[in-house]
């Protein structure tokens, strides 16, 4: 007995780092993954690829519907400690740096798939707030601008 029907398979020529996001649109769902070799990609209902856009760093965070006014947008995080905010039809809307921190073996504070990209409501400007493996948490307003940024440590906040 099958509980799942395949609708399309497809091969990426990069390693999928991430976990896939899926975001809906008027012209249907999309799908969009990361890559280890920076890419973002985006793929329609049939399986097409929609966009592919070269951030830098190995992109293994999971893709975030994040709501500007009226408009999705997706947030996804990666490894040089990048957020990027794109609008659902690919166009990069800003990259903004977490800036840098140590822990452990890395040092940066980038954002793998066991950190988390939030969707913020009713803190002013502040619309999306991102955890990082430095032990970083940071507020993020509309435009890519950090609110405030805090640094969590053994001790607590700091």
């Amino acid at each position: 007995m099958s509980y799942f029907t395949e609708c399309w398979r497809t091969t990426v020529a990069d390693k999928i780092s991430g976990c896939p996001g899926i975001f809906q649109t008027e012209d249907g769902p999309i799908t969009v993954i990361g890559t280890a070799e920076g890419n973002v990609v985006a793929f329609g209902a049939d399986g097409s690829t929609l966009w592919r856009d070269y951030v830098g760093g190995d992109v293994h965070g999971w893709p975030v519907d994040i709501k500007i006014g009226e408009q999705s947008t997706l947030a996804i995080g990666d490894d040089q400690g990048c957020l990027h905010l794109f609008s659902l039809a690919g166009e990069k809307l800003w990259t903004a740096s977490l800036g840098t921190g140590t822990v452990g073996w890395e040092d940066t504070a980038g954002i793998t798939p066991w950190n988390s990209i939030s969707q913020i409501f009713g803190a002013g400007d502040a619309v999306l707030v991102v955890t990082d493996r430095a032990g970083q948490v940071t507020m993020f307003d509309a435009g890519g601008e950090i609110v405030w940024q805090a640094h969590v440590s053994a001790g607590g906040v700091g």
